[in-house]
């Protein structure tokens, strides 16, 4: 066996072993989830902005930080450019997702203590088309563990749209102190999976 007989022959082995690390890789992204970031107090010592992580379903997770805060709008930036707005806790605009979603009209988003069923425009991109999304909320008190533990006012928003039928549930939990979103699981568009988002504050 010569040396160029060899070489492909690792060459080869090389590119199966590849493959079958992909497929592994992808396998468990999609059973398992990609490994996800631990948020403790000396991760958040280190950040000099406020911040939050999300994750995309089980496929992605990845941490943003906090770019401006206008009338209430906080918006958030992360790599690749993606961008999220969110008001009172709730995702009110997205950029750079495979699949994007703005709300139309944002002076209907009211904080805990005013929130009321409602109704709002929502545009989606990736077929672009713009809905009427319905509102159904449902308040209650409870507790989280993030990086410590917090008492929290919990907020239920059923929601479905018209023409197109999309339906389904969003969670938002506020610190009951400060009355700040520290957590939501939130459905922005139907083709995408939902944003479970964790708001981590820093007051330099």
């Amino acid at each position: 066996m010569n040396k160029k007989t060899i070489l492909l022959l690792i060459l080869l082995t090389s590119c199966v072993n590849t493959e079958y690390q992909l497929l592994f890789n992808y396998a468990k992204e999609r059973i398992v989830g990609v490994d996800d970031i631990l948020i403790d107090q000396s991760f958040i010592d280190e950040k000099k902005f406020s911040f939050i992580k999300v994750n995309q379903g089980k496929s992605k997770v990845f941490i943003m930080s906090l770019l401006s805060i206008n009338d209430d709008e906080f918006e958030w930036f992360g790599m690749n450019d993606l961008r999220i707005k969110t008001k009172y806790g709730r995702v009110i605009e997205t950029y750079g997702f495979d699949y994007d979603s703005t709300m139309l009209d944002i002076s209907m988003i009211s904080k805990y203590e005013g929130i009321r069923d409602t109704s709002i425009l929502i545009k989606l991109d990736n077929p672009e088309a713009i809905h009427q999304m319905s509102m159904k909320y449902e308040k209650n008190i409870s507790k989280i563990s993030l990086e410590k533990e917090y008492i929290v006012n919990e907020l239920k928003e059923s929601f479905s749209t018209s023409p197109y039928r999309w339906s389904g549930v969003n969670l938002y939990w506020f610190d009951v102190q400060t009355g700040l979103p520290l957590k939501s699981v939130h459905q922005t568009h139907p083709y995408m999976e939902p944003l479970e988002i964790e708001f981590y504050y820093q007051y330099n």
